[in-house]
């Protein structure tokens, strides 16, 4: 198609070829091919009358090279039940083994068909959490333990506990180390200090403590202090 531009003083003719063109299997865009032919006249009446066939008029269309493409923007949509990026991409979702892909698609998009897969494959949602079977478990077991203010406060007393969680951090004196303990009874009970007792992951152990209620985060916790092995 034969297209009347302008360019600073010149009317100009140009041809423009559009061409749609697959991107993938549900996706399309428009190409445009400018190529730009000759001058035609600083006057409209004499510039159109060069053109001894129909044409458009679009007096933006301008450009520094004789020649040049553009592109739309994609037109169609990817339905949801194929992935949309990485290695299996376009691929059915429902149709993937990999689960460890499926798994980190899953952690990118949130998408639902992922999920699906996930949960068909042992995975479980707990308290809008994603987890594998296993920890699912040990996450539902954690979240039954009674918090709060547990036990007489300040008093020294005999517990059998068990470690499920350990982590430190560094500050103005020295490091600190959190140790997080599950009681034989179902409580969860908290040490924070610098010298951690060795305490077993697997097996219950008989301690003496001090309790001693805390607030943290405006949740109230107890914490155990003066750890001895009975």
């Amino acid at each position: 198609m034969k297209v009347i531009g302008f360019a600073e003083q010149y009317y100009t003719l140009w041809n423009v070829e559009k061409t749609i063109v697959e991107m993938n299997r549900f996706q399309t865009k428009e190409k445009t091919h400018f190529l730009y032919i000759q001058n035609l006249s600083k006057d409209f009446d004499k510039a159109k009358a060069k053109v001894n066939e129909p044409f458009e008029l679009d007096l933006d269309l301008k450009g520094d090279k004789r020649e040049f493409y553009t592109e739309g923007e994609p037109q169609g949509v990817i339905p949801n039940d194929v992935f949309k990026n990485g290695k299996y991409r376009f691929e059915k979702i429902a149709d993937c083994i990999d689960i460890k892909y499926v798994l980190w698609y899953y952690s990118e998009t949130n998408n639902e068909c992922a999920l699906k897969v996930l949960l068909n494959n042992g995975f479980q949602l707990v308290e809008g959490v994603l987890y594998n079977a296993e920890d699912a478990k040990k996450q539902k077991h954690s979240l039954g333990l009674k918090r709060g203010h547990l036990f007489e406060d300040k008093k020294r007393i005999e517990l059998k506990i068990k470690t499920i969680e350990s982590f430190s951090f560094e500050g103005h004196y020295g490091r600190t180390y959190i140790e997080i303990y599950e009681t034989s009874c179902g409580c969860e009970v908290k040490y924070m200090g610098s010298n951690p007792p060795n305490i077993s992951d697997e097996v219950f152990e008989s301690v003496k403590v001090t309790i001693k209620h805390d607030n943290y985060s405006d949740l109230d916790e107890t914490k155990i202090q003066r750890i001895s092995k009975s």
